[in-house]
Order: C-alpha cells, then structure tokens, then sequence
C-alpha cells in the first residue's frame, strides 16, 4: 500500500475521474470500492495454525481474508491478506495497512471510498444507508442505487480475476506465506492484463508499486467478530453531502431495479 497515493491531489482527482465516468457521472470524488474475497484453503492442522478455526467462514469453508481496493478501471490498487477467513470485514480492514492509515489520516475533502454495508461509514469510507434508514427517507434508498454503481467496480475486479486465474477456483493446499504470494502473483498479472485490454476468459458485466501488496499474514489477528463500536450509527458529513446532490440532481432508483429490490426484500 503506497500512503502516498492518498495525499497526492493530482492522482486521487485521476483516481475520482476514472471511477466518474464508469459510474455514469453521478456520485463524484470516488476514489475506488473496497470488498473483502474468501480466498479458500484446506482445512489447516493444529501443526499449521495454534487456531485453526479461525479459517472457517461464515459460508463453512476454510478460507483467507482478502481486502482490496479497486479503481475504475477494475484494477488493484491495494490489497491485505492479514486475517484469517472468521475475520469480519470491517475488522479485516482496520488492520490492514489502508485501514490503519485511513484511521490517521481521512482522505481529503471532496475524495472517499465505495464500500458496502459490511462497514462502517464515515468521511474516508462511504457504506449504504439501512434498510430503516431508507424507509424514513426514501431518497436514502435512491443513494444507496447510485453509490452500488461505484462500489460494484471491486465487485467485478475480482469475478474477472476468478474467471482468469483457475487457481482461485479451487481450495490452495500451500502453505499460507505461498497462498499470500500465490494471490499477489495473480492480482499483478490481472493488472497487466487490464492494461494491455485483454478480456477473462468468460467477462463479467496502475499497476500497484512493490510496497502496495500482500503482508504475510499474522496469526494473532484473527477474529470472529467486528470490531467494537461496529455498526452504531456514524454521522458522515460527505455521505450527507453526496445524499443532498442525488436530491438535487432528481436521481431516482430505476423501476426495473425496484421490482429486483422488493421480490429480494419480500419473505
């Protein structure tokens, strides 16, 4: 993770440039979407892991946290590989180097980062309104459609890179410093295959510097659950800011994706 990315006005204006027009010019200032992938792995001994059942994911499979954060053009731009597949998002995050760098140092006025409800929201990372919010305010539910059109980016970096790299698709039997080396080899590979325009195998729908990718993992970091304080409600000034230009702008959640939303709410 290069720090110095998220100072520089020049590359987080390109950054938010690239991500404006993919999301149709209408949430400005996205830099990138975070999301977190269950890298999956055999079930690890007591000889590989002093807890082994840390690995295993809410889904029930052994696994390894991935974080990343994609710009968009669905390239990486950094990714953590530090907690184990039990290992709540939110929390995943906080301790990977981004996290903890956005935790000192907010990005600046006017620049944030798509993410999902998995996390928390505030000024550096902005996640969608609840459900209960949104039946307060219906226009909260018209933000959340427009923010999903920055955050799907990371979405889709990483179906192209499972859909390119075969060794995604099956459980790794390494050891986990090589399954960490392993994913990293890939994620620099799809970079380069963005660049040079070619397309996965079946398509969904800047390069990292050296000191951008994969920290082996530590063990000690592993957690079920999210990090306290996780989910209380967080006032972020620029998600209010954001909300208030979709009512300016008149944007509306189209009907078609509606009737998806009420047939997935309905019991």
């Amino acid at each position: 993770f290069n720090a110095s990315t998220l100072s520089d006005p020049v590359q987080l204006r390109k950054l938010s440039d690239c991500m404006y027009k993919r999301n149709g010019g209408t949430l400005p200032g996205c830099i990138g979407a975070v999301d977190g992938m269950a890298v999956q792995i055999l079930k690890l001994s007591k000889k590989r892991s002093s807890n082994p059942m840390a690995y295993l994911n809410r889904k029930g499979f052994f696994s390894v946290n991935l974080q990343a954060l994609a710009d968009g053009d669905r390239k990486f731009l950094m990714c953590s590989m530090e907690a184990a597949g039990g290992t709540h998002d939110s929390l995943a995050l906080a301790i990977s180097s981004l996290g903890q760098h956005l935790a000192k140092h907010p990005l600046p006025d006017g620049f944030w980062i798509a993410a999902d409800d998995a996390y928390e929201c505030n000024n550096s990372l902005i996640s969608p309104y609840s459900v209960q919010a949104c039946r307060s305010d219906p226009k909260r539910d018209d933000f959340n459609f427009y923010l999903s059109k920055s955050r799907i980016n990371v979405e889709c970096a990483f179906g192209i890179l499972v859909r390119r790299w075969g060794v995604l698709r099956r459980p790794m039997a390494f050891k986990l410093a090589n399954t960490t080396a392993t994913v990293e080899a890939c994620m620099k590979l799809h970079n380069l295959c963005r660049d040079d325009g070619l397309r996965a195998e079946k398509p969904l729908e800047d390069q990292m510097q050296d000191g951008d990718w994969l920290k082996p993992m530590r063990q000690d970091k592993v957690a079920f659950a999210a990090p306290p304080g996780h989910k209380k409600h967080v006032k972020s000034t620029k998600r209010e800011a954001l909300l208030e230009l979709v009512k300016e702008q008149g944007l509306k959640r189209p009907a078609h994706s509606k009737s998806k939303r009420a047939r997935s709410d309905s019991p």
